[in-house]
């Protein structure tokens, strides 16, 4: 028999493989069980005594795993191994492996040049592709508040999930569960007139754990993407809605100079 012992980071995904001294094992010589197991297997494969000749033999199972609810989404690792037990009751525990993945925030904000710091954008939308054609959307689940894990909506057994990754108060989200790969990152404008801070910007994730943005590294794991709206004085390339905000409270402050002297005059 052979176990399979996950942390509870991790989940029995399929059976693709079991082999036997490189040859692929007949399925009615094996039997999969995933219910009714003792705390801590995620998956049983029983062997026949009929699967191999008598003597030592070399056993390959190959199988999947995903991410679950429980997983640490900043531990950046879970762990799994495969337990052997024989007709006689030893035990031989195989050594543990790693599943890695990695994740990142992004921040979006709006400043202008006479503010030390921004302010957070309260219902930015993001989503995250695929493919640079951008029809590949990711889909996530959100494990804690502004925190999302990577699912891969195949074969699970959540009932929803979120391809729209919003902002709240703090402006920000936290993106993990990435293995190693390249994604693209878009910001879904709110309006049609609003430029997106990203439209397919490259994200790649290395087999360290590395993350860059844009072909820049994410040293801190952090991507800021900030609007700067112009000042007063800055001249021409002024930001469109602002000037015509302050024009606007400028002639409204005309208008009721001229109420305020007709007044009078009638009052005199």
């Amino acid at each position: 028999m052979a176990a399979g012992v996950l942390s509870d980071g991790l989940e029995f995904g399929t059976l693709l493989t079991l082999r036997s001294g490189g040859q692929t094992v007949n399925a009615a010589y094996y039997t999969l069980v995933t219910k009714n197991l003792p705390r801590g297997e995620a998956f049983r494969v029983v062997l026949s005594g009929l699967f191999a000749p008598a003597g030592p033999v070399r056993l390959e199972i190959e199988y999947t795993l995903r991410l679950n609810d429980r997983a640490d989404p900043r531990a950046g690792e879970s762990a799994f191994s495969v337990m052997l037990a024989g007709e006689d009751g030893a035990v031989l525990r195989g050594e543990p492996g790693r599943v890695c993945f990695s994740g990142f925030s992004v921040y979006r904000g709006i400043a202008i040049p006479e503010e030390r710091k921004s302010n957070p954008v309260y219902g930015a939308c993001f989503s995250l592709y695929r493919n640079p054609e951008l029809t590949e959307r990711m889909a996530f689940r959100e494990v804690e508040e502004d925190v999302f894990l990577a699912c891969t909506a195949a074969g699970c057994s959540h009932t929803r999930h979120e391809y729209l990754l919003r902002t709240r108060a703090s402006g920000t989200i936290f993106v993990s569960g990435l293995p190693e790969g390249v994604y693209y990152l878009r910001e879904i404008p709110r309006t049609r007139s609003a430029a997106p801070a990203a439209e397919g910007m490259e994200i790649v994730v290395t087999a360290e754990g590395e993350v860059f943005a844009g072909g820049m590294e994410l040293r801190d794991g952090r991507l800021q993407l900030i609007d700067w709206l112009a000042s007063e004085t800055s001249g021409e390339g002024d930001d469109p809605v602002l000037t015509f905000y302050e024009n606007g409270c400028k002639v409204m402050a005309c208008l009721l100079g001229i109420m305020m002297l007709g007044k009078k005059r009638l009052l005199g």
